[in-house]
């Protein structure tokens, strides 16, 4: 009997298909927070985006803005209409009557990753 000091094929393959496991452990773990790092991002711009809103009105003596490019540059930056989240996309819809600002579903599933609606935002 030989004294080898190598791996046998056994124990490579074993190795492999523990790392591979840990790999596609990772990276479904990786999507998931990719993703509720999205709808967060929409929910900070949709809350920016009431909160010009807000000191516009205070400006304004109550009045609302005709719409939201009126906001630009004084009250907010950068006005980002559309949006991305998880397996979403669409527009910010701003109603100048009521002063609402929600978000419009062009397209994908309605609902975000911790499967609240969309349209609830």
């Amino acid at each position: 009997m030989k004294n080898s000091k190598a791996f046998t094929l056994l124990e490579l393959m074993a190795v492999l298909t523990i790392i591979s496991v840990l790999i596609g452990i990772s990276f479904v773990n990786s999507r998931i927070i990719i993703d509720h790092a999205r709808d967060s991002k929409i929910k900070k711009q949709l809350n920016a985006v009431r909160e010009a809103i807000e000191v516009y009105k205070t400006d304004h003596r109550g009045d609302l803005p005709k719409s939201l490019n009126e906001l630009c540059p004084k009250y907010i930056n950068r006005l980002q209409m559309g949006w991305e989240g998880s397996g979403s996309q669409g527009i910010i819809i701003y109603d100048p009557v009521e002063g609402i600002v929600k978000l419009g579903l062009e397209s994908g599933k309605p609902a975000d990753s911790y499967q609240k609606p969309y349209a609830d935002y």
